[in-house]
């Protein structure tokens, strides 16, 4: 997840867990992660539903494009 969707999501910066780790994107430049949240996450719809708890890694990168 960007940090910019974390925070527009009004996620707060305490639900960040410590991740020691670095990502490599598509082009081979280094992501900063500020840390991962363990949020619950809806999958599907109506009966077959399912809600579970995913782990987010959360990074910070100038190459921003999301949608929430």
């Amino acid at each position: 997840m960007y940090w910019e969707a974390f925070k527009a999501m009004q996620l707060a910066e305490e639900q960040l867990q410590p991740y020691a780790g670095t990502l490599v994107g598509f082009s081979g430049e280094q992501v900063d992660v500020m840390g991962y949240a363990s949020l619950l996450t809806t999958f599907g719809e109506g009966n077959s539903a399912k809600t579970i708890k995913v782990r987010y890694l959360v990074v910070k990168t100038p190459f921003t494009s999301y949608n929430i």
